[in-house]
C-alpha cells in the first residue's frame, strides 16, 4: 500500500508562488527538531553540516508543494508522511515567514490515506487524468514543437510518459517484469506552467513551459493524487483515475 497525507493550510496561493512558499516552508523545516534525513525529505537536497542547502538528491520527492482552491497544500508520501506529522506534532508552523513576513501557517484541512500500490493490471487498461503534465526542459520543449506532424509529437510525448511511469515504479520500490504501456486518449487543453526559477546569480525569473491537461490510458493501476513529469514538487503533473 502507499500512504498519503495532504495538508491545507488558510494561506492564499497562486501556480506561480508555489516556488516561495516552498522554499520559506523548507527554511522553517531547517529550524525545526527534525533528523537531517527527514529535513532533506522536504528539499530533496542534502543537508550541509552548518544547516545549509545540499546538493541536489536524484529521487521521487516524497513532499510535494501545491495549491488546492486558491490555498497551499503540502502533500506527502510514505518516509514524507512521517515526517510531516512529526513536523506538526512540533507546532512550529506559527514560525511561518514568507518574503520577510511573519504569517503563521492555520491548518484547515487533512486528509490522510492508504492507497492501492502500484502494480501492472493484465485484465484491463486504465484511464487517468493528468493535470498540468510537463514534460520538457526549455530545450527539450523547443526540439519537440519543431517536430513536422502531429503524429511524431503524440509518440514523442507517450515516450515521456511511459518513462516517467517507469521513474515512477523505483521510487515506490515496485518491481515487475512485465511491459508498461501508456497512450494518450486526448490532449484536452494546453496551457503555461507559470514557474519561477532562481538563476546562477541569485536573482529570480519566471519562466513558462508547456503543460497539458490529458487523458492517457496505461495497464499500470496509479493511485489518486501521485504526480509525474517535470516541476512535480511544485504541484504539476497530478493524477486522478477516471476508470
Amino acid at each position: 500500500m502507499i500512504r498519503t497525507q495532504s495538508i491545507t493550510f488558510d494561506l492564499a496561493m497562486k501556480p506561480q508562488q508555489i516556488f516561495d512558499f516552498r522554499g520559506a516552508f523548507i527554511d522553517m523545516v531547517r529550524s525545526s527538531k527534525l533528523t537531517k534525513q527527514e529535513k532533506e525529505l522536504f528539499s530533496n537536497r542534502e543537508e550541509a553540516p552548518d544547516g545549509s542547502k545540499g546538493k541536489a538528491i536524484e529521487r521521487y520527492p516524497l513532499i510535494q508543494y501545491r495549491w488546492a482552491e486558491g490555498k497551499a497544500l503540502i502533500w506527502a508520501m510514505n518516509e514524507g508522511v512521517d515526517a510531516i506529522k512529526k513536523l506538526v506534532k512540533s507546532k512550529i508552523f506559527d514560525q511561518f515567514t514568507i518574503q520577510n513576513q511573519h504569517v503563521p501557517l492555520l491548518v484547515t484541512h487533512t486528509s490522510e490515506k492508504e492507497l492501492v500500490a502500484l502494480r501492472i493490471d493484465e485484465e484491463r487498461a486504465h484511464l487517468y487524468l493528468v493535470f498540468h503534465f510537463v514534460p520538457f526542459g526549455q530545450d527539450k520543449e523547443k526540439e519537440y514543437h519543431s517536430m513536422p506532424t502531429y503524429i511524431e509529437k503524440i509518440k514523442v510525448l507517450e515516450q515521456v510518459l511511459l518513462n516517467e511511469l517507469v521513474l515512477l515504479t523505483y521510487a515506490v520500490g515496485m518491481k515487475t517484469d512485465k511491459k508498461i504501456t501508456v497512450e494518450i486518449v486526448d490532449i484536452i487543453r494546453k496551457s503555461n506552467a507559470r514557474y519561477k526559477t532562481k538563476n546562477s546569480d541569485g536573482s529570480y525569473m519566471v519562466i513558462e513551459p508547456q503543460s497539458y491537461f490529458m487523458k492517457i490510458r496505461s495497464n499500470i493501476v496509479l493511485p489518486e493524487g501521485i504526480a509525474i513529469g517535470r516541476h512535480k514538487a511544485y504541484g504539476y503533473g497530478i493524477i486522478i483515475p477516471v476508470a
